[in-house]
């Protein structure tokens, strides 16, 4: 059993800037809520294979999570994927351009015992929030540039 989640936004942005704040790590914590620190590997572009340290805050607990780039198509795609004994989450980012605007639709999923857990709590809602509030940063911080 696990957890899938999506929900998508319209930004009033051109899909340069979106882009633009999805793969620069140092701004993640401008606009990710529950984002402490995002540290890459190297001081190289993300790209396929590029590994992360992700600190999140999503409430109490403090998670420690190590993705790797999995999915990466320049202005359009960037897709993180988190292994461990526990579980397997990913979160995807897939843009679209619109008519003045950048169509963002946000993907995460949650496998493994962790997730069942999770499910088992009745805490999918407070994820599925906190995945929310991701989208809303990402969406206010890229319309700022406008």
């Amino acid at each position: 059993m696990g957890i899938e989640i999506e929900q998508t936004k319209i930004i009033r942005a051109d899909p340069e800037v979106v882009w633009d704040f999805l793969v620069r790590t140092e701004t993640w914590k401008s606009w990710w809520p529950d984002c402490i620190e995002a540290l890459r590997d190297t001081d190289r572009q993300l790209e396929e294979g590029s590994r992360l340290e992700l600190v999140l805050q999503p409430r109490i607990t403090k998670l420690t999570l190590r993705p790797i780039v999995d999915l990466f198509t320049d202005g359009k795609t960037l897709s993180l994927t988190h292994r461990s004994a526990l579980i397997q989450a990913t979160a995807a980012w897939y843009l679209s351009e619109r008519p003045d605007a950048t169509l963002v639709k946000g993907e995460l999923v949650f496998n493994g015992l962790l997730s069942f857990l999770i499910t088992i709590a009745q805490q999918s809602s407070a994820v599925r929030a906190s995945f929310q509030r991701n989208l809303s940063g990402l969406k206010k911080a890229a319309e700022r540039m406008v």
